[in-house]
Formats: C-alpha cells, structure tokens, sequence
C-alpha cells in the first residue's frame, strides 16, 4: 500500500538581528572550520 504524506513548511518571524560592527571571517580547510574574528 503506497501513502502520500506531505510536509508542510512554516515561516516564523525572529527578532532583528543586527550586524556586528567588526569582521568575521572563516575558512574550511582539511575538514577543519576556522572561524576568526576582530578583537575587542
């Protein structure tokens, strides 16, 4: 017996998010995630 299910997608609204004033940037390397941001 074959039965169709489907899924329903839902949208939510978050709070704002505002951008942080420094840099941040990553890098994907070797399986390795390095992610590097400004100092304070």
């Amino acid at each position: 017996m074959y039965t169709s299910r489907s899924n329903l997608l839902r949208m939510e609204h978050l709070e704002d998010r505002s951008l942080p004033a420094g840099t941040v940037t990553t890098a994907f390397a070797l399986g390795n995630l390095t992610i590097t941001g400004d100092p304070q």
